[in-house]
């Protein structure tokens, strides 16, 4: 309850400067050349290059605006910025980390098990990652909401909080999973159609709603559930179920109706039937008084527009499919990774 209550008493977000410094200017100028270097390396190698950046560039941008109330970017200058305080800067700058971590370890480990190269890909995002957290820190150039100030330890190294090795590795499991899924559409990889297996999907799915709760729980407050039921700040394991329950039913649905339809006709199908209960279920638990978003910098930023009849926020309706696109991609990518023969030991997932 204190907790809820610093969080309504911290007023409105926080707008970004977007005044050009010499950092911001660095920033942009090690971006683009990093870019430029390692897509023509990439595109030597790799002959869908373009399509494959765009798709790491795809799940990047959907984190980084679902998120933004979370994080502050300024003085990246007025050009830097392609919503609100999202900067395209820093979008084309996680998604060529991210593709060069998988590209290295693709390349040297290319023998070992997709899911084992998976976790090299978090191994090496945790400490590349951390390191460029530290950059953008110590060029002033990332600053926090209330909300991420009040959860985040105390403790920093390098003037960056070391809250940041383990928000890196969730990040960057959510963006990479829909990243490899939507590889294997790409590159027209032939995928062996798969029965049973549902204790798995609902661990997997379980495992990828924590994740994506466990990184916006500062931006939503969930509160009127049992006391017994929280597991880490106001993330309460009844919800985590019900969403996992929900999102595990839609796959059902879709796989006992369009079994035999492709990857891509699948993930669209998953995120309409998900649409149908989510939007329903979400709107009960903000009338209900289960979610709060007002007085947070999530809430702060809403338009004032609202959904006909279900009177629910517009940006609540709009997050929704972004949120469980990334979902969906960690699951089908581990439901892939851990069981498809044609898969598994191939040099990409």
């Amino acid at each position: 309850m204190d907790r809820i209550m610093e969080i309504l008493r911290a007023g409105p977000p926080i707008l970004a400067d977007k005044t050009l410094t010499g950092g911001g200017l660095l920033m942009v100028a090690i971006v683009v050349l990093a870019t430029a270097i390692f897509l023509l390396i990439f595109a030597h190698h790799e002959k869908n290059w373009f399509k494959h950046y765009l798709a790491i560039a795809v799940g990047v941008f959907i984190f980084e605006i679902f998120t933004s109330p979370m994080w502050i970017n300024n003085h990246l200058g007025e050009f830097g910025y392609a919503y609100q305080d999202v900067s395209w800067v820093l979008t084309l700058g996680w998604s060529t980390l991210m593709l060069s971590i998988v590209f290295a370890v693709d390349y040297v480990w290319g023998h070992l098990h997709a899911w084992k190269r998976f976790l090299g890909y978090i191994a090496g995002m945790s400490v590349f990652g951390f390191l460029a957290e530290m950059l953008v820190m110590n060029l002033g150039l990332r600053s926090y909401s209330p909300e991420i100030a009040q959860a985040i330890s105390g403790l920093y190294f390098v003037n960056t909080p070391v809250d940041a090795l383990y928000y890196i590795p969730v990040f960057s499991a959510l963006v990479l999973g829909l990243y490899k899924y939507w590889t294997l559409i790409i590159d027209n990889r032939a995928v062996v159609p798969m029965r049973g297996g549902w204790g798995r999907r609902f661990a997997l799915t379980a495992i990828a709603v924590f994740l994506f709760e466990f990184m916006i729980e500062p931006m939503v407050i969930n509160t009127n559930f049992p006391a017994w039921s929280y597991i880490f700040h106001d993330i309460s394991i009844l919800l985590t179920f019900g969403w996992t329950a929900l999102v595990w039913f839609s796959i059902y649905v879709v796989e006992a109706l369009w079994p035999n339809f492709d990857l891509k006709e699948k993930f669209f199908l998953y995120l309409g039937v998900i649409g149908i209960f989510a939007l329903p279920f979400e709107t009960y638990l903000l009338t209900a008084g289960y979610r709060i978003y007002e007085g947070t910098s999530a809430g702060d930023a809403f338009s004032g527009i609202f959904l006909p009849l279900l009177h629910t926020p517009i940006e609540v309706a709009m997050a929704i499919p972004l949120y469980f696109a990334l979902v969906l991609g960690f699951i089908g990518a581990w439901d892939i990774m851990l069981v498809n023969p044609l898969i598994r030991r191939q040099k990409t997932l």
